[in-house]
């Protein structure tokens, strides 16, 4: 089970083939990283880069992802939409980002596309989503806040108007309280009836578990409904600098066996209580992957319950995505879309935060060469 790139074409082996044999090189990462820290940008559009976008990203505009979507909803794949928008301190950058967002619902509405995924820092300095995780409000930072809660809640609106799903990313613990209490008053008001507002939680974090444990409790006395998009997290070395630097307990796992037992721990406390919760379980780990499922068997679960989704990112872990959508699970790929300009740092930064992003592309690397070697037999098309 998830081994195998046999559904590829000869023509998509070799593109994947180049794709990966460049992302899994240590060399290229940190040439990436250089160009974040020292050289700033635009990075040109040449070979390898464009190569590497167009496998990653969906396309520069709306418009332009909608052939991935109907191919990928051709192979039983849905999509998460998500505007590839970088950290930034400018109110004008904000309100454009959150035109973007309402854009992006209507698109979604107009094609079926069932979620659609917000970054909070997109929407709000970094500083004051800290700021108010970590402070009363006062009457100098208040419309500040109402500032920010508009925005998100112009976002939660439309998406319950136009029967959407918005995913709120997870950020760092020193400013997720804050996004916490944004998303409970959004659940509080647009999830009655369905999961439109759902938060994401990071189960490399020590207290996630009973932050859900809490919120379900709360929900089945309230009647609410909760959506959980499930991930290990992106900010583990930045955390426990983070912790060390204030002289506090780190709030993260420092071991990924952890991390990885709280994850699948996430997953049957979801699957439980699939009354009131939707989860997204998202991850490229198979052994996560093949507990949820031998869960939802050992629960009863159907397969295609609409409770119940898988995620992998887009251009990654295809060889999950599409073995999963045969077997009749609910599976989305995560569809960035952004200008060349604006995608680039986007991706670098994920390879920043993701530390286990070149061993995942190094094991997918394997698997291609490996279906090539297969194909090369007497008995197989070579790739040529």
């Amino acid at each position: 089970m998830f081994n195998s790139y046999s559904f590829l074409s000869d023509h998509e082996l070799k593109r994947y083939f180049k794709v990966f044999n460049l992302v899994s090189r240590p060399t290229l990462h940190k040439l990436a990283k250089f160009y974040v820290r020292r050289l700033g940008f635009p990075i040109p559009p040449i070979f390898p880069v464009n190569l590497i976008y167009h496998h990653f990203i969906g396309g520069g505009k709306l418009n332009e992802t909608l052939p991935v979507v109907l191919n990928l909803r051709e192979k039983n794949v849905h999509v998460i939409l998500d505007y590839a928008a970088e950290d930034s301190e400018k109110e004008e950058t904000f309100e454009k980002n959150l035109f973007v967002f309402l854009d992006a619902l209507h698109f979604c509405r107009q094609h079926q596309i069932p979620f659609l995924a917000i970054k909070p820092s997109s929407l709000a300095r970094k500083e004051d989503m800290k700021l108010f995780s970590s402070e009363s409000l006062t009457a100098k930072n208040l419309e500040a806040y109402k500032l920010i809660k508009k925005r998100f809640f112009e976002i939660f609106s439309k998406a319950y108007e136009l029967g959407i799903s918005v995913l709120v990313d997870a950020e760092e613990s020193w400013f997720q309280t804050f996004v916490d209490k944004l998303v409970w008053e959004g659940i509080l008001n647009f999830n009655k009836n369905k999961a439109i507002v759902w938060n994401t939680v990071q189960l490399y974090r020590k207290d996630r578990l009973e932050f859900m444990e809490n919120e379900i409790r709360t929900a089945y006395m309230i009647r609410v409904h909760l959506g959980y998009k499930l991930v290990r997290g992106a900010y583990h070395e930045q955390e426990i600098n983070f912790a060390k630097l204030h002289n506090i307990e780190s709030p993260v796992f420092e071991l990924k066996e952890e991390t990885d037992f709280e994850f699948n721990k996430a997953i049957n406390l979801s699957l439980l209580h699939l009354e009131l919760v939707n989860v997204m379980i998202a991850t490229h780990n198979k052994q996560s992957i093949i507990h949820a499922i031998d869960t939802m068997e050992k629960y009863k679960i159907s397969s295609n319950d609409t409770r119940v989704w898988f995620s992998q990112l887009y251009g990654m872990g295809d060889y999950i995505t599409y073995h999963l959508a045969n077997l009749k699970y609910n599976v989305a790929k995560y569809l960035p879309f952004a200008p060349f300009s604006k995608a680039l740092p986007y991706l670098i930064r994920r390879l920043e935060e993701n530390s286990s992003a070149l061993s995942m592309a190094r094991e997918e690397f394997e698997l291609i060469k490996q279906e090539i070697e297969k194909r090369s037999q007497p008995s197989a098309l070579a790739i040529k």
